[in-house]
């Protein structure tokens, strides 16, 4: 349920790696926590937080009462080196949620009380998805590897 969730690990973009069509702001998915209620066609979905990839940049993105907000994590540079994240939220519908992300040991996105709203609703039970989906026309032609994903209550030491 709600609490503090941190995701860390290790990712590498191919150079076919798709992240929009026809500069259309089409966005792909790579990682989603979401309400089970919303899974059970609840009025508003909530796949919040997502991970995604759009126009060339890793995003992360929160649901707010009235819409998604998104900011960059960085370049996905495309056929380029690994880069390691490690990103961390407070999953809440209240006002106490945050965002904090470091890509390759330096932070990137802090986004303290601003954020408030992490999730539209947190009961229900949750479910977690790391895969490459969301844009139909974009699956089965993006390509990344993804290592050593791990999932923390804190973020880690060392």
């Amino acid at each position: 349920g709600a609490g503090i969730y941190c995701l860390d690990f290790w990712i590498l973009f191919t150079a076919n790696t798709k992240d929009s069509l026809n500069g259309n702001n089409n966005w792909n998915y790579i990682y989603q926590h979401r309400s089970n209620l919303d899974e059970q066609g609840g009025t508003s979905p909530s796949p919040s937080p997502a991970i995604g990839l759009m126009d060339g940049q890793l995003i992360f993105v929160w649901r707010t009462p009235t819409n998604d907000k998104s900011r960059n994590l960085g370049s996905l540079d495309k056929g380029g080196s690994w880069h390691h994240y490690t990103i961390l939220y407070n999953w809440q519908s209240g006002s106490t949620g945050y965002v904090q992300a470091f890509r390759d040991g330096v932070e990137v996105l802090t986004v303290g009380s601003n954020p408030g709203r992490t999730a539209l609703r947190t009961t229900g039970g949750h479910t977690q998805r790391f895969g490459g989906y969301r844009e139909p026309s974009l699956v089965g032609r993006t390509s990344y590897y993804l290592w050593g994903l791990t999932l923390h209550n804190s973020l880690p030491t060392g």
